[in-house]
Order: structure tokens, then C-alpha cells, then sequence
């Protein structure tokens, strides 16, 4: 299966994003850094909060309005090399007739 991102966008994307988290992690003091492992149970509850609920919240939302990926919503990936099915919007703002069934 395709991603329908560039494999150039995701590599951006993630520079993008570990810039931030890291320009953040700069703005940490030494004496913040120091006092994390004395507050273990804030710590763990933060750990907890980003990787169960947070997760589990997406997934609910997902499910619960029907969400589709892109790829899913276009009826499935078209093979290679075919072209692809313009957006009937796209055809009616340029006033031009859709080509085939809407």
C-alpha cells in the first residue's frame, strides 16, 4: 500500500517537528531538568497522558464520525501511470461539463 504523501513531505515534516521539539527543549532550564526525576509521579502522569488517552481520544473520534483517509475516500489508490479522477468541483469552477458519470 501507498502513502498519498511524498515520501519527501513526510522526511520535512518530521525535520520540521523535531525542530520545534528540540528549540522548546533548549528553553528548558538546568535547574527543570534537575527537578524532573524528583517529580517521578508527574512525570509518569505526563508519559501516561501523551501515549494512552491522547491516542485512544483519535481513535474514538475516527470511529465515532466516520473518518476516512483520502485514499479511502477516493475509492482506493488508482495503478500507477493512470490518471487521476479530477474533483467535480474543480471542472464546475472552471464551467467546463464533467467528463463521464458524477
Amino acid at each position: 500500500m501507498t502513502s498519498p504523501i511524498p515520501p519527501w513531505l513526510a522526511l520535512l515534516v518530521a525535520a520540521v517537528v523535531y525542530g520545534v521539539m528540540f528549540s522548546l527543549g533548549l528553553m528548558i532550564g538546568r535547574e527543570q531538568i534537575a527537578a524532573a526525576p524528583q517529580r517521578r509521579g508527574v512525570l509518569a502522569f505526563a508519559l501516561f497522558a501523551v501515549l494512552v488517552p491522547v491516542p485512544a481520544a483519535a481513535v474514538l473520534a475516527v470511529g465515532l464520525f466516520d473518518l476516512k483517509s483520502v485514499a479511502a475516500a477516493r475509492g482506493g489508490s488508482a495503478p500507477r501511470g493512470s490518471p487521476r479522477p479530477r474533483h467535480q468541483s474543480a471542472a464546475r469552477c472552471r464551467g467546463r461539463p464533467l467528463a463521464g458519470p458524477a
